[in-house]
């Protein structure tokens, strides 16, 4: 086809587009009207292109997990002891995991291990990589990672850190255990020898809480502070 061909052709869908205003605007701004369409055509390739990537990522992620529960978690579990390479694993797994909602599950049953192994400082270091690594992150997850980092804490003897995990509860939308949760806090007032805020937190269950273990555990701590 010739030049002239081309021209005329052109010409041709010019005069067919002028004759809607629409049509008229396509006519006057081609170049930018193809820019457009080949940016948007460009855009859901990109994005079938991320999504494509995002799945395969997600399957990686979930076959890390799958060999890891299979493997270390599961020896562990029978063993009834986590070993030095089941901590190992457990935070590899964690680095690469970059916050699979899965990730919470397979910590939270980690840590109850190492908690009933007595092995406190793992537990810590475990439960603080998950959250760094973006676990934990709604109200009630929160709380199931905080409550066992004091247990951690308070086992180890670190009262203030103990109290500083659950005190990050209170303002929390997750209203679960409430009574446990200053009566834990009480608990551990009392323990490093606060006792203002050891009664403060023994009243609070006292006046708010419906359950009568806690109510029961909150008075005998009050009797006990006013000997």
């Amino acid at each position: 086809m010739t030049t002239k061909d081309q021209m005329a052709i052109n010409r041709g869908i010019d005069e067919v587009l002028n004759e809607t205003e629409i049509g008229g605007f396509i006519a006057r701004h081609k170049i930018l009207v193809i820019s457009v369409i080949i940016l948007a055509i460009g855009g859901v390739l990109g994005y079938g292109i991320k999504s494509s990537l995002d799945e395969k990522k997600h399957v990686a992620k979930s076959a890390l997990i799958f060999s890891f529960v299979q493997g270390p978690l599961k020896v562990a579990t029978e063993k009834k002891t986590p070993s030095a390479e089941f901590v190992t694993a457990l935070k590899s797994v964690i680095e690469k995991n970059e916050g699979h909602p899965v990730g919470n599950v397979l910590v939270l049953n980690a840590v109850d291990l190492l908690l009933k192994n007595k092995k406190y400082q793992d537990a810590i270091d475990i439960l603080t990589l998950g959250k760094n690594s973006g676990l934990g992150k709604n109200a009630y997850l929160e709380y199931l990672f905080s409550t066992r980092m004091a247990v951690a804490y308070e086992d180890l003897g670190d009262y203030p850190a103990a109290i500083k995990s659950l005190e990050t509860l209170l303002n929390s939308s997750a209203k679960i255990l409430e009574g446990k949760l200053y009566l834990d806090l009480g608990r551990l007032y009392k323990k490093t020898g606060n006792i203002e805020k050891a009664r403060t937190n023994f009243k609070y269950v006292v006046e708010n809480s419906k359950q009568a273990d806690f109510l029961k555990m909150a008075k005998l701590y009050l009797g006990e502070l006013e000997q």
